[in-house]
């Protein structure tokens, strides 16, 4: 159940995680966004937290990211050998809601 909540969610196309620094999003030459993908071996978001997560596993098709919470990266795992292992590597926080006026 878990799975198919997480593949209804998968939305958006973010550049895989990058060693040399933040994850920069540009619109008509302004910068939107500039955030860094967090290592889930070094930090777990909060438990109600909701996140962007990234998955180096060919599990959504070309997409490799979707939006989920800390239960997601706890939960999902996929079998490679005899082992399981968690599906997502990676997460960074969603940006704020858009102001409305």
């Amino acid at each position: 159940m878990l799975a198919f909540h997480l593949l209804i969610q998968c939305y958006c196309r973010w550049p895989k995680p990058a060693v040399d620094g933040p994850v920069r999003i540009y619109a008509e030459g302004r910068l939107l966004i500039a955030m860094e993908w967090i290592d889930t071996e070094v930090q777990l978001p909060k438990e109600c937290q909701r996140v962007l997560l990234y998955t180096p596993y060919q599990v959504f098709g070309d997409d490799y990211t979707c939006v989920g919470n800390f239960e997601s990266i706890k939960a999902c795992t996929k079998k490679i050998g005899r082992k399981n292992v968690r599906i997502f590597t990676h997460w960074m926080p969603l940006p704020d809601k858009p102001q409305t006026t």
